[in-house]
């Protein structure tokens, strides 16, 4: 569902496009209603209620923050750990380990 065969090469902006990748499998997938006017905090915290796991929960939250705002340059080593705190989040809500759905 994450795969990034397709994604941009550019850190900062792979790291948006994971993370737009996580809303659209949230909404498809774990059936969770994402309005467009929803603040990435906000859907952090809708996320936490439901039962997802804090860690990955903040880390894709606060990479995407900085990916999107800071204007910092992001590293590979940050778009590794988005993936990993995106593969966490899916594969909690794949085992049903959320009440979410």
């Amino acid at each position: 569902v994450l795969s990034a065969a397709d994604g941009p090469t550019n850190a900062n902006e792979r790291i948006v496009w994971y993370y737009h990748r996580l809303l659209a499998f949230l909404s498809a997938k774990a059936n969770i209603a994402i309005k467009t006017s929803m603040t990435h905090w906000e859907v952090a915290r809708i996320l936490k209620i439901l039962g997802f796991p804090v860690r990955p929960v903040e880390k894709a939250t606060i990479l995407f923050e900085r990916a999107l705002y800071s204007g910092a340059s992001l590293s590979d080593d940050d778009v590794v750990m988005m993936s990993t705190a995106l593969t966490d989040l899916v594969r909690v809500q794949s085992k049903g380990g959320s009440r979410a759905g």
